[in-house]
């Protein structure tokens, strides 16, 4: 049942740093514009920066670890301004996200390498449609929430891989764990603990196997053995987040009921469409189609706009749906669990949010964005076989960047003619 996992060559470390180093320029670059908190960064950087102070939590409605990783780059930031580095505020609260953001690309590699069997090429494409998307590279660019979350929503699932491939303890421990941190980011990292959950049990029962084959009775009794581990440990780490919370409130029944109390708040506020409105709020079966985009800073001055939109690079959005459903047929007819990880996954992190009959916003697909790459890189791998499939996945791939590079001054906040933005978001619902 178990897979002899594929190691690292000399050219998959160079293809990795490459594409990581790409990934953080496209990132880092104008990352201090505006030099001030906007969009939901008000509520976030303050928060982080009273939780420094240890005073109470004026963000409490989501779980708090998020906000000790943004007060982290705030300190780190300015222990390196006392050393002479010209860095400024805005950078420090959002140095955190733009780190974790550019982890997510190594990872994407390793999980695309692992599923792929050892494929450089399959690797660098995943690796470079995430180091390449508009969504993520907005979203590592602002103290938010959900860059952390997919970092370890992603980390987590590439645990998931290696205990699926080499069943141990340890493994177990690290994905549950590292699950509990992206629940103690923000709630919906269950979603994608369950996404991972499924992921080694269809890799249990179906690998290496025949269609028709029977599963053996015990192929699956790791998965079980996972679930168990989740059960205990996730809950644990969720509630060690709360670490300032405890201090402050003592180590007592009482201070877990208020833990409770906070997320009923959240539940009622989600559930309220009177006090839950936003005018970039759109329903979770609109995102996958990027319907609607968020504005997370819009700002006109002679004839020049200055914008940092909250959206996916549209070719690769949309082709990759087509690619998903491809991959994910593919696995129940052939019975292979390599081509359903994707799939699966994307599933979890976006098919959950059907219990939000509010609404959300597109933003919250960023924990999506490597499993979109995974299948795309996994389609086009395949097309890279044959001389017509190798004219149409290089039509695709520039296609794909092209879409990027025109939209990307508007996703870092550069001055682009009036007529400029227009022409790209000539959609009445993208405005």
């Amino acid at each position: 049942m178990q897979a002899s996992p594929a190691e690292f060559r000399r050219h998959d470390w160079l293809w990795l740093v490459v594409i990581t180093l790409l990934g953080l320029a496209l990132r880092a670059y104008n990352i201090s514009f505006p030099e001030r908190a906007y969009f939901d960064e008000i509520y976030y950087a303050r928060a982080a920066r009273e939780l420094l102070q240890n005073e109470p939590d004026p963000n409490s409605v989501h779980p708090p670890l998020g906000k000790h990783l943004i007060g982290l780059g705030m300190v780190v930031t300015d222990r390196l301004r006392a050393h002479g580095f010209a860095l400024s505020e805005p950078f420090g609260w959002r140095l955190t996200c733009l780190v974790m953001g550019t982890a997510c690309i190594p990872l994407v590699y390793w999980l695309a390498f692992r599923v792929g069997r050892g494929s450089t090429r399959l690797a660098s494409m995943a690796a470079l449609l995430v180091a390449t998307d508009l969504l993520h590279i907005a979203e590592s660019r602002i103290a938010m929430l959900d860059m952390p979350l997919s970092f370890f929503c992603l980390l987590g699932l590439c645990h998931c891989w290696r205990y699926a491939e080499e069943p141990g303890p340890l493994q177990a421990l690290l994905a549950a764990a590292t699950f509990g941190l992206a629940t103690a980011c923000k709630w919906s990292g269950l979603f994608a603990a369950v996404g991972g959950l499924v992921t080694v049990w269809v890799f249990c029962r179906y690998n290496g196997l025949e269609v028709d084959d029977e599963p053996a009775p015990s192929a699956t009794k790791p998965a079980y053995w996972l679930a168990l581990v989740f059960a205990l440990v996730i809950p644990m780490v969720f509630l060690g987040s709360y670490f300032h919370h405890f201090q402050r409130e003592g180590y007592s029944l009482a201070a877990v009921k208020k833990i409770r109390g906070q997320a009923d708040r959240m539940v009622r506020f989600r559930y309220n469409e009177k006090e839950f409105t936003h005018r970039y709020k759109s329903q979770m079966y609109e995102w996958p189609l990027m319907l609607r985009p968020v504005w997370l800073l819009y700002e006109e001055k002679d004839h020049q706009v200055y914008g940092i939109v909250a959206m996916g690079s549209v070719i690769f959005w949309w082709g990759a749906l087509l690619f998903l459903i491809e991959q994910s047929r593919r696995m129940w007819n052939e019975w292979d669990p390599r081509r359903g990880v994707a799939g699966i996954n994307y599933l979890a992190n976006w098919g959950f949010w059907i219990v939000s009959t509010t609404g959300g916003f597109l933003y919250y697909m960023v924990v999506a964005i490597p499993l979109m790459a995974l299948a795309t890189s996994q389609s086009l791998d395949e097309w890279l076989e044959t001389k017509t499939g190798r004219i149409s996945a290089l039509f695709f791939g520039v296609a794909v960047l092209v879409s990027t590079a025109v939209y990307y001054p508007l996703v870092v906040g550069m001055a682009v003619p009036e007529q400029y933005f227009r022409a790209l978001f000539a959609l009445r619902s993208w405005v």
